[in-house]
């Protein structure tokens, strides 16, 4: 994604880009790999206002010269000052996602996580009944 002038190639190339990481991120089997991808995504969020802010922008620059599709001005100065609206509050709700999602990088970055075969988990799962143990995800360690 190097094309620096072409924000709609890099929109197509940052959506397919997501898609992949949603389907590996279906499973982490590494607790790292939980905490780097985090901080992706904290990162990728801040980016991600950027652009909506950019967008909302756009539409304000656009709006004078805007028409609807039967070619009324009026209307397509309202219609592009209603989408610039719309970005201003994604961009809003999206600062609240990053600010909950920074929040849990935080946590995760304190969690101690060892291996499912480390001694700790075998004694503690040695000593936990069966009916009482988690069926999925390893434990973590305090």
């Amino acid at each position: 994604m190097d094309s620096l002038f072409e924000p709609a190639a890099d929109a197509e190339a940052a959506r397919m880009l997501l898609v992949d990481l949603a389907r590996a991120g279906d499973r982490f089997d590494d607790p790292a790999d939980a905490y780097r991808v985090l901080a992706s995504v904290v990162d990728a969020t801040r980016s991600l206002h950027r652009v909506l802010h950019n967008l909302a922008l756009a539409h304000d620059r656009f709006a004078d010269r805007a028409t609807d599709p039967d070619g009324d001005r009026a209307h397509g100065r309202q219609l592009a000052e209603t989408a610039a609206r719309q970005l201003r509050g994604a961009a809003a709700q999206l600062d609240a996602a990053g600010r909950n999602t920074d929040a849990a990088w935080v946590a995760n970055g304190q969690l101690v996580c060892p291996p499912a075969t480390s001694p700790t988990l075998l004694r503690r799962a040695e000593k936990t009944p069966e009916r009482s143990r988690p069926s999925h995800g390893p434990q973590l360690e305090r």
